[in-house]
């Protein structure tokens, strides 16, 4: 790969910003919404589960274990 190359491919990559609040802005465009990010982990939701409380978490993250038809 030319140095040409790879200086395109990192310009498409992530646009140059002029202030600190059109970052933030692009960023936040960019961002899934909140609800699709687990609280515990921070991570996109890939096999969401609603607990009791009512929130929805990713399943690994909450270490549950599943006897009689409860979770414990």
């Amino acid at each position: 790969m030319s140095a040409t190359t790879t200086t395109a491919a990192a310009s498409n990559f992530c646009p140059p910003f002029n202030s600190d609040e059109e970052l933030n802005s692009y960023l936040k465009s960019i961002s899934p919404p909140r609800e699709l990010i687990c609280p515990i982990t921070q991570e996109l939701l890939k096999d969401p589960v609603v607990a009791e409380d009512g929130h929805t978490y990713e399943r690994n993250s909450l270490g549950e274990t599943y006897i009689g038809g409860y979770f414990v």
